[in-house]
Protein backbone atom coordinates (compact mmCIF):
# COMPACT_ATOMS: atom_id res chain seq x y z
CA UNK A 1 0.00 0.00 0.00
CA UNK A 2 1.39 3.14 -1.12
CA UNK A 3 0.66 6.24 1.32
CA UNK A 4 0.82 9.91 -0.26
CA UNK A 5 0.83 13.14 1.81
CA UNK A 6 -2.14 15.09 0.86
CA UNK A 7 -2.14 19.22 1.63
CA UNK A 8 -4.29 20.38 4.10
CA UNK A 9 -6.62 21.34 1.96
CA UNK A 10 -7.40 18.61 0.08
CA UNK A 11 -7.36 16.45 3.64
CA UNK A 12 -9.99 19.57 4.78
CA UNK A 13 -12.15 18.51 1.81
CA UNK A 14 -11.78 14.72 2.41
CA UNK A 15 -13.15 15.35 5.74
CA UNK A 16 -16.16 17.35 3.55
CA UNK A 17 -16.86 14.44 1.54
CA UNK A 18 -16.79 11.98 4.47
CA UNK A 19 -18.96 13.99 6.75
CA UNK A 20 -21.73 14.21 3.35
CA UNK A 21 -21.41 10.34 2.53
CA UNK A 22 -24.42 8.59 3.52
CA UNK A 23 -22.83 5.17 3.62
CA UNK A 24 -21.29 3.91 6.97
CA UNK A 25 -18.71 1.70 5.28
CA UNK A 26 -17.68 4.69 2.64
CA UNK A 27 -17.49 7.07 5.75
CA UNK A 28 -15.05 4.35 7.23
CA UNK A 29 -12.75 3.73 4.29
CA UNK A 30 -12.63 7.97 3.93
CA UNK A 31 -12.05 7.82 7.86
CA UNK A 32 -8.83 5.76 7.54
CA UNK A 33 -7.57 7.27 3.95
CA UNK A 34 -7.59 10.32 6.05
CA UNK A 35 -5.58 9.36 8.88
CA UNK A 36 -3.13 7.13 6.67
CA UNK A 37 -2.67 10.70 4.62
CA UNK A 38 -1.74 12.66 8.23
CA UNK A 39 1.72 13.03 8.92
CA UNK A 40 2.03 10.82 11.91
CA UNK A 41 1.38 13.90 15.39
CA UNK A 42 -1.63 14.75 13.86
CA UNK A 43 -3.24 10.75 13.29
CA UNK A 44 -5.55 8.90 15.78
CA UNK A 45 -5.98 5.84 17.12
CA UNK A 46 -9.02 4.36 15.26
CA UNK A 47 -10.89 1.64 17.31
CA UNK A 48 -11.87 -1.77 15.84
CA UNK A 49 -15.45 -1.09 16.61
CA UNK A 50 -16.75 2.15 14.48
CA UNK A 51 -19.95 3.74 15.14
CA UNK A 52 -21.53 6.35 13.21
CA UNK A 53 -20.71 8.69 16.04
CA UNK A 54 -17.45 8.02 16.53
CA UNK A 55 -17.11 8.67 12.84
CA UNK A 56 -18.84 12.28 13.17
CA UNK A 57 -16.16 12.86 16.22
CA UNK A 58 -13.44 11.30 14.55
CA UNK A 59 -13.96 13.86 11.74
CA UNK A 60 -13.63 16.94 14.64
CA UNK A 61 -10.20 16.24 15.88
CA UNK A 62 -9.07 15.81 12.72
CA UNK A 63 -10.55 18.96 11.31
CA UNK A 64 -10.03 20.71 14.92
CA UNK A 65 -5.81 19.63 14.43
CA UNK A 66 -5.56 20.47 10.68
CA UNK A 67 -7.26 24.14 11.31
CA UNK A 68 -4.44 24.59 13.70
CA UNK A 69 -2.09 24.65 11.24
CA UNK A 70 -1.63 27.63 8.31
CA UNK A 71 -1.18 26.77 4.72
CA UNK A 72 2.07 27.36 3.78
CA UNK A 73 3.17 30.89 2.39
CA UNK A 74 4.98 31.20 -0.68
CA UNK A 75 7.45 33.79 -0.88
CA UNK A 76 7.36 37.22 -3.00
CA UNK A 77 10.16 36.04 -5.72
CA UNK A 78 10.88 39.68 -7.59
CA UNK A 79 12.87 39.43 -10.85
CA UNK A 80 14.87 41.94 -12.32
Amino acid sequence: MVITMLSRDNLLDLVHQCRNEQSLDLQINLLFRINESLPDSLGIKIPSLITNDYVSRALDIIEDKLDQFEPKKQKNVISL
